[in-house]
């Protein structure tokens, strides 16, 4: 299983993260909550965007 950190905004406005124009996927939840944690922490999305995991596959 597959899983991606997401930002989303109005549930319209959905931001991806990636290095390269290759997207981070993780292939543990514990990788993908430990990113999605590190986020948080650098706020590097404002405020009134809402961090998720997402299932990829």
């Amino acid at each position: 299983m597959l899983f991606r950190v997401v930002g989303v905004y109005l549930d319209d406005i959905r931001v991806t993260f990636a290095d390269k124009q290759q997207e981070f996927t993780f292939s543990k939840l514990k990788d993908a909550q430990d990113f999605l944690e590190e986020l948080r922490k650098q706020e590097a999305l404002p405020e009134n965007y809402e961090l998720k995991i997402e299932k990829i596959s």
